[in-house]
């Protein structure tokens, strides 16, 4: 009988924890929206790029990759605005 509440208790917590991993993305993490719509880009040589936003992902705090209009840029975050 306790080896069934403990496995029970072990079940429960790993579906709890993959809820909460899946549920951590770009969009979505305590509460704060990270949905963006229009980015504007500027590259190494001044040309500016803006446009819809496909998709997008950041890497640490200082790299982003924005897909737009089906092209995806790598960039620093200092070189993109990003707006709902």
């Amino acid at each position: 009988m306790k080896n069934r509440i403990i496995c029970v208790v072990a079940c429960l917590m790993m579906l709890v924890g993959c809820v909460v991993l899946c549920s951590c993305g770009n969009y979505k993490v305590l509460n704060k929206t990270f949905t963006y719509t229009w980015a504007q880009i500027k590259l190494p040589d001044g040309a500016i790029i803006e446009g819809k936003v496909d998709s997008w992902t950041d890497y640490g705090d200082e790299l982003l990759q924005i897909t737009i209009d089906g092209t995806t840029y790598l960039v620093h975050a200092a070189n993109a605005i990003m707006k709902t």
